[in-house]
């Protein structure tokens, strides 16, 4: 029974891995004409006409909304749509460098909810950077280009504004709000926030073609609900903390892909150090997982 029960989380895993990794390529796709709040407004809207036809059947419950609301405008608006612009400069430097949302999401929970970091947690934040570095190094080394150098910059204020946003999203959790209804605060929140944003600044962003509109909402459907599905299904079958690590790991897959589909240049030393991005988000996972203990 152990053994069908693990097999059936392992299969579930794979089937979130591989809609986070290919719902990249389509987000990689999209972004080469559409505007990075535009793609995320498209995005959000998929997701959030999702989540409010479940909670018809499962009801609304808008409790301690406000916190929510500050993480679809931190989330999606800094966030998301810097991870959008950020993948229109390469995966294989964007996908990598989105893993520093653990060190953010650390330092803000023991900002706002008094976290602690244990040291195996640490040593997974420090193999993680020092695979970041061993990966932008790589990156420098016989190339003139520094659009990897954007790419760079712009996942990290995208894993600030997720690491903070997650953070307000626990914060809501833990005051006893639905997480269901959250989810549809959250999105709508973002939705309007940023219609509007692009309403007073950038008007021309609402002329996206039906092939991005396209490729945007395959990309919703796979990272945030089947992708999502499957990872909260296999933590039926398997820990947390052991989903989560596993789920780690695909940026390494989504790299592979988008150098035979896109022919992003990927040499060993860069493999290694996206590998060790992954091996220290493994670590870090591990970590809570023995506090928590």
């Amino acid at each position: 029974m152990n053994d069908m029960k693990s097999k059936n989380g392992e299969f579930l895993m794979l089937i979130s891995i591989a809609a986070f990794s290919v719902s990249d390529i389509f987000d990689r796709i999209a972004m080469w004409k559409t505007n990075p709040f535009m793609a995320t407004l498209i995005k959000s809207s998929v997701i959030c006409l999702f989540v409010f036809f479940v909670l018809l059947f499962r009801g609304f419950e808008f409790k301690n909304a406000k916190y929510f609301v500050a993480s679809g405008l931190i989330s999606e608006i800094i966030g998301s749509s810097s991870f959008m612009y950020a993948i229109s400069h390469g995966i294989n430097v964007a996908l990598p460098t989105i893993q520093t949302q653990v060190i953010f999401t650390a330092i803000f929970s023991l900002l706002l909810l008094k976290e602690r970091i244990n040291r195996r947690s640490t040593l997974g934040i420090a193999v993680l950077v020092f695979g970041l570095a061993l990966l932008n190094y790589s990156r420098t080394m016989g190339s003139e280009s520094t659009d990897w150098v954007v790419g760079f910059v712009f996942a990290i204020f995208a894993s600030i504004g997720w690491g903070m946003g997650a953070v307000l999203w626990k914060c809501g959790i833990e005051k006893g709000a639905s997480a269901n209804s959250g989810l549809l605060v959250h999105y709508l929140t973002a939705i309007i926030s940023i219609f509007f944003i692009l309403l007073l600044f950038d008007r021309s962003a609402f002329a996206v073609e039906l092939k991005d509109v396209g490729n945007l909402t395959i990309a919703a459907i796979l990272d945030g609900i089947l992708g999502m599905l499957a990872l909260i299904h296999a933590m039926k079958y398997m820990s947390a903390t052991r989903a989560q690590a596993l789920k780690s790991i695909y940026p390494v897959f989504a790299c592979v892909l988008a150098f035979f589909i896109f022919k992003e240049g990927i040499t060993s030393l860069m493999f290694v150090g996206i590998f060790l991005a992954s091996a220290g988000v493994i670590l870090f996972e591990l970590g809570k997982r023995s506090n928590k203990q």
